[in-house]
């Protein structure tokens, strides 16, 4: 019965509830902000900027069943509000923006359930659990999504009786070649499919096990499309030129809206929600009002609480952050030694070299071999703040300006004396079509590191105690115009003798 008073009481406790959310969005302003710029800039996540107004909608919806819900102050949201918030400052003085935002974002239902307690949450923990899709996150799939988008699009193009050569990410056909960037990747509509799909799953099913193969089918269809629009879009310039592909943006947008219709379709056609089910999710549901008044004081002391401790997650984060600071790392690490065949380091050559941002000292020098030169190039922090990061997507193993991407995989050399030596290999193609591999690898605490994830952990931890370690990174190049393998066995070699 939408006609129902809302209780006075309950008004009241959304109005506490609405205050805390905004004092949540003010003290952790710099999160909301720095998601707010991701929504806007860039194009993978525009579709956030519909998950707070639909979330609300879908509260909006249940506002009868609300109405007979009792509120209690719960004692375990309560608690998770700590959790979160503690979450939050160890991510800021990490200076790890994902932790930050998945903290920043989960105080708001969590403090929902401290203020109005568990049966409200439960009754709207969809909704809530909606929120998260405000954070921008995902792009680690970046990279196997291209992979996977080059190796389809060729299998189907060869499929088809076209010629195509692949060299990593460039792929060639006798009309033209392509190059599979980021927005090929298909992360945009990813990301915004499943925003979508779990907004229908939760509207058409009831059932977990429907909501749960839905998405999963959500997720198959979404990859799948994409792979069919790069697929078309190399036959297109095959049959009719380039010059019709010049700009295929507009394909991406045709092809999700087909993908959003024909999961609208299949939600439509197996839905489980019968006549009773649609009513309560409406609101419409003839419920009585059963809320009694709660206690105002308890109230009350939780909405400070949950203020206080949000107010000091920021502060205490300050504080670690420039402790952090004032701490100075030794950057006196020389350049390896040259041995066995190896002589060295001499010049360095300037076609190619790191840019990592910060307080730094760098040490490059180029080793000689029997047939070949390698380039090794070491860049060590003095300090590590949030201006002058390890791990930062500013920072870039090569200039993008005058290479290109081929593509990226992951490593281990045996060293004799030490073991063995995890690396990230990345591939790369000049102005000039002369190729480079690039190995590189993180040091802190004076051992490699390939895991970024690891890495802040323990930039974390050294942050935490203020301990001055070795920190920094090493990379190692060699040019070719030839054989990938070959190059690869070149680094092999070199790595095997000059650093074991």
């Amino acid at each position: 019965m939408t006609g129902m008073p809302q209780s006075p009481v309950l008004l009241r406790l959304w109005l506490v509830a609405g205050a805390i959310l905004i004092a949540i969005v003010i003290a952790l302003s710099d999160s909301f902000a720095a998601m707010l710029r991701l929504w806007v800039e860039i194009d993978n996540f525009n579709h956030c900027l519909l998950i707070a107004p639909i979330s609300g909608w879908l509260i909006w919806r249940q506002r009868d069943v609300l109405r007979g819900v009792e509120p209690a102050v719960s004692y375990a949201g309560l608690a998770g509000v700590t959790l979160a918030a503690g979450v939050w400052t160890l991510g800021a003085t990490a200076n790890i923006a994902v932790v930050q935002n998945f903290a920043a974002v989960g105080l708001i239902p969590l403090s929902i359930w401290a203020v109005l307690g568990t049966p409200v949450a439960r009754t709207i923990m969809f909704p809530l659990g909606y929120l998260f899709f405000l954070v921008p996150f995902g792009d680690f799939l970046v990279p196997p999504l291209m992979d996977f988008t080059a190796d389809m699009t060729v299998l189907a193009v060869r499929a088809s009786g076209v010629a195509v050569y692949r060299d990593g990410l460039y792929l060639e056909i006798p009309n033209g070649s392509f190059r599979v960037i980021e927005a090929c990747s298909g992360i945009r509509m990813l990301m915004a499919a499943v925003a979508v799909g779990a907004l229908i799953a939760y509207l058409n099913f009831r059932s977990l096990t429907r909501r749960t193969v839905f998405m999963v089918g959500v997720v198959a269809l979404a990859i799948v499309a994409n792979w069919v629009r790069a697929y078309a879009v190399v036959m297109v310039a095959h049959y009719s030129g380039m010059e019709l592909i010049a700009d295929h943006v507009w394909l991406g947008y045709v092809v999700f809206g087909i993908v959003i219709m024909i999961l609208l379709a299949l939600a439509a056609r197996y839905s489980d929600l019968g006549a009773e089910d649609a009513a309560v999710e409406d609101g419409n549901a003839d419920v009585e009002s059963v809320a009694r008044p709660v206690a105002a004081g308890k109230m009350l002391i939780a909405a400070s609480a949950i203020i206080g401790i949000v107010v000091l997650a920021p502060a205490t984060a300050t504080v670690l952050t420039t402790r952090a600071a004032a701490v100075t790392n030794p950057t006196s690490v020389p350049l390896p030694a040259a041995t066995g065949t190896w002589s060295g380091p001499g010049s360095w050559r300037e076609d190619w070299s790191p840019r990592f941002r910060g307080d730094t000292v760098i040490r490059s020098g180029s080793y000689s071999g029997a047939t070949s030169a390698i380039e090794v190039y070491m860049i060590w922090y003095r300090t590590l703040s949030s201006e002058s990061e390890l791990i930062n997507e500013d920072n870039r193993l090569f200039d993008r300006d005058r290479w290109l991407l081929l593509g990226e995989q992951t490593g281990i050399v045996a060293l004799p004396a030490s073991g063995s030596l995890p690396y990230v290999e990345t591939e790369i193609i000049g102005t000039d079509d002369v190729k480079r591999l690039i190995r590189h690898w993180y040091v802190i605490d004076g051992r490699p590191v390939r895991n970024r994830l690891v890495i802040k952990l323990r930039e974390l931890r050294n942050a935490l105690l203020s301990r001055p370690v070795p920190t920094g990174v090493v990379a190692v190049s060699v040019r070719f115009d030839g054989d990938t393998a070959t190059a690869r066995r070149k680094l092999d070699e070199f790595m095997a003798d000059v650093f074991r």
